[in-house]
């Protein structure tokens, strides 16, 4: 049986959103060397109502679900990051970690993964080798208490341009090149390429990924990588992708390249700047790439 994390709903918040009750952890490995750990959490998502005598079985607030919507989400989470705390309000002199986190999980799988439960089932992707608050929830206890917010953020979406997002460039079929970096990157990625309109639209459009990792033993999710290329995703590296050209880039998303929609998340700026040159020279507008929560950690 997985391990139960009690939780209380909050009133501190950094953000406008509340910290409902968070239930339930279970970690996995995520890379072959074992750096990075995928963590699944159950978040209490029942549904209350009010009940009076003219007004009988209306909703008291949104579930949780109701936020979670887009690949690219992310949450908060709030523990605390020493041993043997009780409480998150009662963390030692140190005092609560408040950090955001890239949603692993898509919304298709984390309604279909919940279905019939009371809870959200959904995953974060954590780096164990890092020394930060962030890597010290994956060595936390059984029972540890934590609390997450509300979904935050718009997705994938252009810092541009209100309207365009993953959902439009879908509607307006366009080829799609998405590529990751870092742990909330790349978990930001699994997001959208375990979505299942995005899934439906690789098989009939254009849709490359690239996931960059400081080698092939540290790469995240490869055994979906499989399940993403029956798919029709085509999986390539970035040195191939920058070194081909603007050329390069129209024979990996076909005529239509220049109508492209780019989805970035955690490239570092180096790689990020040389990228968007190249894209620019390939005829891709800025307006058209869109960007993960930038809250979230590695993604900013």
């Amino acid at each position: 049986m997985a391990p139960l994390l009690t939780a209380t709903p909050s009133a501190y918040s950094p953000y406008p959103y509340t910290f409902p009750p968070l239930f339930d952890r279970v970690a996995r490995e995520a890379s072959l060397d074992g750096g990075l750990r995928l963590l699944r959490l159950s978040v209490e998502d029942r549904v209350q109502y009010l009940d009076g005598r003219k007004v009988r079985q209306v909703q008291r607030r949104p579930r949780w679900r109701d936020d979670f919507r887009f690949p690219g989400q992310s949450v908060a989470l709030r523990f605390c990051p020493g041993p043997g705390a009780a409480d998150v309000d009662g963390c030692a002199a140190d005092g609560s970690a408040t950090v955001r986190f890239a949603l692993a999980s898509s919304p298709t799988s984390a309604r279909n993964e919940s279905a019939g439960l009371d809870a959200r089932l959904v995953e974060l992707l954590l780096d164990t080798r890092a020394r930060d608050s962030a890597a010290s929830l994956a060595a936390q206890e059984p029972g540890t208490p934590l609390e997450v917010s509300q979904v935050l953020g718009r997705g994938f979406s252009s810092v541009l341009s209100l309207g365009a997002d993953l959902a439009t460039a879908l509607e307006e079929q366009r080829p799609l090149l998405l590529l990751g970096a870092s742990p909330g990157g790349v978990a930001a990625l699994r997001s959208a390429l375990s979505w299942t309109p995005l899934l439906a639209h690789a098989a009939q459009h254009p849709v490359v990924a690239v996931v960059l990792a400081p080698s092939p033993t540290a790469a995240p999710f490869v055994v979906e990588w499989e399940e993403w290329r029956q798919a029709g995703v085509k999986l390539h590296s970035l040195g191939a992708l920058l070194g081909s050209g603007p050329a390069g880039l129209r024979a990996l998303l076909g005529p239509r390249a220049r109508e492209a929609c780019v989805l970035l998340s955690g490239i570092p700026p180096e790689q990020g700047a040389e990228l968007a040159k190249r894209l620019a020279e390939a005829g891709v507008h800025g307006r058209s790439i869109l960007v993960a929560d930038a809250g979230a950690v590695g993604l900013d």
